[in-house]
């Protein structure tokens, strides 16, 4: 997986993200419609460090990440807000290929105490000048059990000429919107 995060928001980054939660939104209202669900819908931020940083030559790095969902709404009213970190090696890494992303669980852990483990499968495309990362799945435990899960991140690509340093990228950061659906 390629992960090009920003350090400020680019213009369109915070639209594209209200158009994300808006289709999200949408598959939530037209499940809930049909019958009652569990969900819940978040937005927040992400902030990515890379080590060492992410160049034009193919390396092995260490892809650290941090989303923080600062803004969420529930059918579970005690849920506000949740964290995840993940750190991964990601072989043939640069800034013209993310290398392998290998398959991994993915955690989060909730305001109100409780955590939801998911398995995603993740798809990632630039499209003027921003990079979306969207991860589709389901939840293994915790909260929302057997839940579908999407999640967006938004990215805007840095410099290029930053991937020419012997430093390279290290560091990124982005936004994103999270939607989980538990039909009943």
């Amino acid at each position: 997986m390629r992960m090009f995060l920003l350090r400020r928001p680019a213009q369109g980054v915070a639209r594209r993200l209200a158009i994300a939660v808006l289709a999200v939104a949408a598959v939530s209202v037209s499940a809930s419609s049909a019958h009652a669900a569990s969900s819940t819908t978040c937005t927040g931020s992400s902030a990515v460090s890379y080590s060492p940083g992410l160049t034009n030559t193919q390396r092995t790095v260490t892809f650290s990440e941090t989303d923080t969902f600062s803004s969420c709404v529930s059918t579970d009213t005690s849920l506000t807000a949740g964290v995840s970190s993940v750190t991964v090696t990601l072989p043939g890494a640069s800034c013209n290929g993310g290398g392998i992303f290998p398959p991994s669980s993915y955690t989060i852990f909730w305001n109100n105490g409780q955590s939801s483990t998911m398995t995603l499968t993740v798809t990632d495309v630039i499209v003027g000048g921003i990079e979306q990362a969207t991860g589709v799945g389901t939840v293994t435990s915790g909260e929302f059990t057997g839940g579908l899960v999407t999640i967006v991140w938004l990215f805007p690509v840095p410099n290029p000429l930053q991937c020419m340093t012997s430093q390279g990228i290290t560091s990124q950061s982005g936004t994103m919107a999270l939607q989980i659906t538990v039909a009943p």
